[in-house]
């Protein structure tokens, strides 16, 4: 199966794929990989591009940034517990309404020790994993609460896109905003020699799985 890059991946989902990317071809054993001119001319742009992205994180991105990143901690915190308390009780039907909660936020953990861009990508997928368990949350009295981690996580979004284009616009550098469409396409065309590779080459075959695997789960 090819791996998908979808154009509507953010900057911070597209710096996730290029560290998983990079964490896996950089493994033991895996020097022919990390040699090959393409890899190489990936690694050059993602560590660019990874590494712009974390400037903005330690530039200065104001007061309100980190007080939308404590609060996302925050209500995702006490929703995973409030949940996990539901299913210790023997009480139906919350106990049912909860398990299928429990299992979404069991599927990634605490966020609280991520890297921003790290928790962003999780938590749009945690939210958009939620989203059909509307009646699930209103029965446990966590529908406020997950508005809330949505608004939230909104908010944070919009703000560090509009912080990086603001920094740019001050020191005249490149924004991941601006570097994303070629790094969209540099990672396509490393996923692309991988899946070719992986035919016929038994270094690149397990490679290729492992890849297909964690980039999946973005």
């Amino acid at each position: 199966m090819s791996i998908s890059i979808y154009k509507s991946y953010n900057i911070h989902e597209i710096a996730e794929m290029v560290h998983r990317t990079m964490r896996l071809a950089t493994q033991s054993g895996r020097e022919a990989i990390a040699q090959h001119p393409i890899y190489v001319d990936f690694s050059k742009e993602g560590e660019a591009y990874v590494a712009t992205l974390g400037q903005r994180y330690s530039s200065g991105l104001g007061e309100e940034l980190t007080q939308l990143d404590e609060r996302r901690d925050r209500l995702h915190a006490n929703m995973f517990k409030v949940i996990r308390a539901f299913t210790a009780l023997d009480l139906d039907p919350q106990k049912q309404d909860a398990a299928p909660l429990l299992a979404i936020f069991e599927q990634w953990g605490s966020v609280q020790k991520l890297s921003h861009a790290e928790e962003t990508a999780v938590l749009r997928k945690l939210i958009e994993k939620l989203e059909p368990h509307s009646a699930q949350l209103d029965a446990l009295n966590l529908t406020l609460a997950f508005a809330e981690l949505v608004k939230t996580q909104r908010q944070f979004e919009e703000l560090t896109e509009a912080k990086h284009e603001k920094y740019a616009e001050i020191h005249q550098q490149q924004t991941p905003t601006s570097l994303r469409r070629s790094m969209l396409k540099k990672l396509r065309a490393f996923c692309d020699l991988a899946e070719t590779m992986a035919t016929f080459d038994d270094v690149w075959r397990p490679f290729y799985a492992e890849l297909e695997e964690a980039l999946s789960a973005i």
